[in-house]
């Protein structure tokens, strides 16, 4: 779910003189969404705007150039003038559900080892003045098996990392934050760990002790 807003067009670290958009920043985190992702993968890219879907293929031989035409060169993921409908949320999600995704009032649940991700690329500004947690726990209660990233942008973007949120209490939900630009490498490398299922140390996660390196899981 890419946010192709006004907003996005502000500047990263704006207070800083940064010289990186919001958009840019989330231009080049979909591309290392892309490139992460392998061959039996599916990828469908939703406009929070511009509505409407752009089918990555993953299988393509030159995935160079399908990066390019699908997400760096496409007009249609270029910052609008208009602002973000909480309703963009909802329309991601009914095409993870053309894809197998189940509601949790679904009739039929069938045991599946396939992997569902809602990725939200945003500043988190929704229209309306609605609130952005709201918005994202109202569409994503309503599934079973769906796994949620959400990466803002910005130094006023909204943040949802917090540990006390019902998000990160109640469902498979990670959120980070990228303030600066110097944090978008470190957060990309996060999302992908998620992503992938490993398990990344951070300094604080060990400590030596004499002649041993002890971790603290």
């Amino acid at each position: 779910l890419f946010d192709d807003s006004a907003s996005m067009g502000g500047k990263v670290d704006s207070e800083k003189g940064g010289k990186n958009s919001k958009f840019e920043l989330a231009k080049y985190s979909l591309q290392f969404l892309v490139a992460l992702l392998g061959e039996k993968d599916e990828l469908v890219i939703v406009p929070m705007n511009a509505g409407g879907r752009i089918t990555v293929n993953l299988t393509e031989t030159d995935r160079r150039g399908e990066i390019d035409s699908k997400v760096v060169n496409n007009s249609r993921l270029n910052a609008s003038g208009a602002e973000t409908p909480p309703a963009s949320v909802g329309n991601a999600l009914k095409v993870l559900e053309e894809k197998g995704l189940k509601t949790k009032d679904a009739t039929l649940q069938e045991e599946s080892d396939v992997e569902y991700w809602l990725v939200m690329l945003t500043d988190g500004i929704f229209s309306g003045g609605v609130q952005t947690v709201d918005v994202v726990e109202n569409n994503i209660k309503k599934y079973n098996g769906l796994n949620t990233v959400y990466l803002s942008f910005g130094d006023k973007a909204v943040d949802l990392t917090g540990e006390n949120l019902s998000l990160n209490k109640n469902y498979p939900f990670s959120a980070y934050c990228v303030k600066d630009a110097a944090k978008l490498s470190s957060a990309m490398q996060q999302v992908a760990n998620k992503m992938s299922g490993r398990y990344a140390l951070s300094d604080e996660d060990y400590e030596a002790v004499g002649n041993k390196v002890v971790v603290n899981l």
